[in-house]
């Protein structure tokens, strides 16, 4: 009994280390900032971030008018987004990318939402090795290679435009 006693406060103790995000103030500001893996439930949750998120997500309608892609293409590839609370790109881009995610039933098993701090890092280095300059980015994969990604805002007309020219240069 001792023993599962002492391996149970461990296991407590060592899930404590190694969390997937934390809130950290920003000094200059005092502002607080989301950092590390997160997940919808992360902006949800907290009264300061969901302000943003879910005004934003609620607010955008998805515009797929005349698009030539299969909408169920899309759950072949694994999703990043790479944001930072702190930046109103971000703020933006995000919750309307994630509403229309969301309107193509895209698995949210195959997206990883990453925040980072204004030097463009993250808790456990997740970020690392992503070539992030600009925040919004959000890159997606196709069998664990980049094929696209659109970094803070989209380039054609709207976030759906460059969904569609990612999934179509795609074969």
């Amino acid at each position: 009994m001792r023993h599962k006693l002492t391996l149970l406060l461990l296991l407590v103790f060592a899930s404590g280390l190694f969390a997937q995000n934390e809130i950290l103030t920003y000094e200059k500001t005092g502002e607080k900032i989301l950092v590390g893996i997160c997940t919808e439930k992360d902006f949800t949750d907290n009264q300061q971030f969901a302000n943003w998120f879910l005004t934003g997500y609620k607010n955008y309608e998805p515009k797929f008018l005349n698009y030539k892609f299969d909408k169920e293409k899309i759950s072949g590839f694994k999703i990043k987004i790479v944001l930072g609370t702190w930046c109103p790109d971000s703020r933006r881009e995000v919750p309307r990318f994630i509403k229309i995610l969301d309107s193509l039933s895209f698995p949210k098993e195959n997206l990883q939402i990453i925040c980072v701090d204004r030097n463009k890092h993250a808790l456990h280095g997740e970020a690392s090795g992503l070539r992030i300059i600009r925040v919004p980015t959000f890159i997606f994969y196709k069998d664990e290679k980049e094929v696209g990604r659109i970094v803070e805002h989209p380039k054609g007309d709207s976030l759906e435009d460059d969904l569609e020219t990612i999934l179509l240069s795609v074969k």
